[in-house]
């Protein structure tokens, strides 16, 4: 449920890009910033309760961190669309990744419950009795019926049997097999009634070995994933560190204006021509422009 309101989220905030898109591209600057407010505020819902947590409970920072801050930064300049299409991206990747990871979970499921949790077994005295699987042990002997999974691996003690192997090697065509050849749980018995020998523990089953090496595959990190994951909260702090150091000293060595005063004057020049010559719409709207032009030129010049 979690991840389909993530998607749901992500999806939403792509139709306020798009209408806020829209508005842009028809020269109304005075909607389409609300829109991309809202759609990164609606996308980066997640992210946020990331930060959130991860900030102030862990005392740690993270990469959603540096995003957040990118498209807090970019609304401050103006460049209210770049800010939103960043959390955009990162909403949709985080997204489809749970997507993958559920995915995932479920074909684990599916195979569970390919083999019974109830097997047919015979008492000292021969009759049947039924008990669950995972009380199963080597040397006992169960019954078959026709339609039914087999419940874990075993010897075939009948003559013959005609087994759908379909979810484990692919084959369509039922197999037919003789008395003494490996039947494996979570096949399906196509014909008549058959008895087998357990020969494996129930945590020793093939399906149980397929099963526990996805769910291992799936929990255990790759060495890059690993190492990121290790870097991540230094990387973070470095950049949280070196970003400001260089917007604030690169003006004093390259010799020219930071575009932080520069855009304090014209700011407060733009705000008094504004109040003289414009009518309230056209304040509104001032105030969602001069941040992007003052910014742009400052570095031009």
């Amino acid at each position: 449920m979690k991840k389909n309101r993530e998607m749901t989220m992500t999806i939403i905030c792509a139709i306020f890009l798009i209408i806020a898109f829209i508005f842009e591209m028809n020269e109304d600057n005075f909607i389409s910033p609300f829109l991309y407010i809202i759609g990164a505020i609606i996308g980066g819902w997640e992210s946020g309760k990331n930060v959130y947590k991860d900030l102030f409970h862990k005392h740690k920072v993270n990469v959603d961190l540096l995003m957040v801050l990118a498209a807090i930064g970019a609304a401050f300049i103006g460049e209210f669309r770049e800010g939103a299409m960043l959390i955009f991206i990162f909403s949709l990747a985080e997204s489809l990744e749970d997507m993958a990871i559920a995915r995932t979970s479920g074909s684990i499921t599916k195979l569970m419950n390919l083999t019974p949790d109830v097997a047919r077994r015979y008492t000292d005295n021969g009759e049947i009795e039924e008990v669950p699987t995972k009380e199963l042990k080597i040397g006992d002997r169960l019954q078959i019926r026709k339609g039914e999974s087999v419940p874990i691996d075993g010897e075939l003690l009948s003559d013959f049997a005609t087994m759908d192997e379909a979810a484990i090697t692919g084959e369509p065509l039922p197999v037919t097999k003789q008395n003494g050849e490996e039947i494996v749980g979570g096949t399906i018995n196509t014909d008549n009634a058959f008895d087998m020998k357990v020969t494996v523990e129930n945590e020793d089953t093939l399906f149980s070995k397929v099963i526990r090496m996805v769910d291992e595959a799936q929990n255990t990190p790759s060495r890059t994933n690993s190492y990121i994951k290790k870097i991540e909260n230094t990387y973070v702090k470095m950049v949280l560190v070196i970003v400001p150091l260089f917007i604030l000293l690169m003006p004093f060595l390259l010799g020219y204006e930071s575009p932080f005063l520069a855009l304090h004057g014209t700011m407060d020049a733009e705000f008094r021509t504004r109040d003289r010559t414009r009518n309230g719409s056209g304040r509104s709207k001032a105030c969602f422009t001069y941040p992007y032009f003052t910014f742009r030129d400052t570095f031009r010049a």
